[in-house]
């Protein structure tokens, strides 16, 4: 076992090692943005301070309150430490916060909520929430219930029944 870890130490590097208050990028790779394209992204994001070591290889964040959706525990290879300018008297602006994309849930009412879990065996715990196609299924008209089930479109897009 010696001789296995003594090879694959070869190949890897030393992490970094940040002090509490030292600023860092976050890179963008696990985080979803509202910019046009995926192809063109920020590769890191604005700087941060580092609150606390979590671990070895983790480090808690100052993130802002606009990020709260964003756990603020990074691992070591999505942070890269802030650099100062090597030219005499340049500084360059950080670049724009990033708005971060929320994530939409369907709301139903509680009837139909209720309708739902009467047609199909779901736990209300599992909150899969669905939407009825109208125009062929009209809520009024309750006697074809096999039909009913098999218009459900999943508002999750993982499920599409027709």
């Amino acid at each position: 076992m010696n001789r296995l870890k003594r090879y694959a130490d070869k190949s890897r590097e030393i992490p970094p090692v940040f002090n509490l208050g030292d600023m860092v990028w976050i890179s963008s790779k696990n985080i979803k943005s509202t910019r046009p394209t995926k192809k063109l992204p920020e590769r890191w994001l604005v700087p941060f301070p580092i609150l606390k070591k979590v671990s070895t290889h983790a480090y808690h964040l100052k993130l802002p309150s606009q990020w709260k959706s964003i756990h603020p525990v990074f691992h070591i290879s999505l942070l890269e430490p802030v650099k100062t300018s090597t030219i005499p008297n340049w500084h360059q602006e950080p670049p724009p916060p990033l708005i971060i994309e929320e994530k939409e849930e369907c709301q139903m009412s509680k009837e139909d909520q209720d309708l739902l879990m009467s047609y199909v065996n779901l736990l209300p715990a599992m909150k899969f929430f669905a939407r009825f196609n109208a125009s062929r299924f009209p809520m009024s008209n309750h006697s074809q219930q096999p039909q009913m089930a098999s218009t459900l479109v999943w508002c999750s897009g993982a499920h599409h029944a027709r």
